[in-house]
């Protein structure tokens, strides 16, 4: 019983050591979905091999940045690599890498302007003391993991029909473009009140604020 009530304090209590070491695993499952959420959209098909140098190679360079290159550099030079491994290895041309770089983005985003507000409150925590909590963070990150593994499960029995050829006129690549550039920074802004005001916002408001922008990149 001592055992299980030590790891029950370690796991309910701040421990800043904790939350580090349990981050390995769970930003491998991350990158994991990733991979599977961008291929999916693309109807990519790959290898086990291509998904294995995908994942340990962008693990490897996220925690070599992490560790020698501060924020917000680490970030950009992470998303370079990610973009020559998806030219170079996986033969994308320059629309599906974008794609497959900024769709995880805005997923993830989407689904975490959903999901903060009301988890907050379902625990009554603040967002310093919850995600510096362990079982907190290990909830959240669990709940989050299985959205994502049902949106890409609804992606792969729906058919989507995108052309990302090149052969598109300059008008339409710019208008893509500036729609994308656009909806990225629509998330950011939101992304940044939900940041300041979260232990405030209604439940209400998230989750009209997340219809906004669904519907917002569904029509996009």
């Amino acid at each position: 019983m001592e055992i299980l009530n030590n790891i029950w304090i370690a796991l309910s209590t701040e421990n800043e050591y904790l939350i580090k070491l349990i981050s390995i695993p769970f930003s491998v499952l991350e990158i994991y979905i990733i991979f599977k959420l961008f291929t999916t959209i693309l109807k990519t098909n790959y290898t086990k091999k291509q998904l294995y140098v995908y994942v340990f190679s962008v693990t490897l360079i996220s925690l070599i940045c992490s560790l020698f290159i501060p924020e917000p550099f680490n970030v950009f030079i992470n998303y370079a690599f990610i973009f020559i491994l998806l030219i170079k290895y996986f033969k994308y041309n320059i629309l599906q890498s974008i794609t497959a770089i900024i769709t995880p983005l805005l997923a993830f985003g989407l689904v975490n302007s959903l999901l903060l507000n009301p988890f907050l409150k379902i625990f009554n925590q603040t967002y310093e003391i919850g995600f510096s909590t362990p079982i907190y963070r290990i909830s959240y990150l669990i709940v989050l993991y299985t959205i994502m593994f049902c949106i890409i499960f609804i992606l792969k029995h729906v058919k989507l029909k995108l052309n990302y050829s090149l052969n598109l006129d300059k008008k339409t690549i710019v208008t893509i473009m500036t729609n994308f550039l656009l909806g990225i920074l629509t998330l950011v802004v939101q992304s940044i009140l939900h940041y300041y005001y979260r232990n405030s916002i209604p439940l209400f408001f998230s989750l009209f604020n997340f219809i906004l922008l669904f519907a917002y990149f569904f029509i996009s």
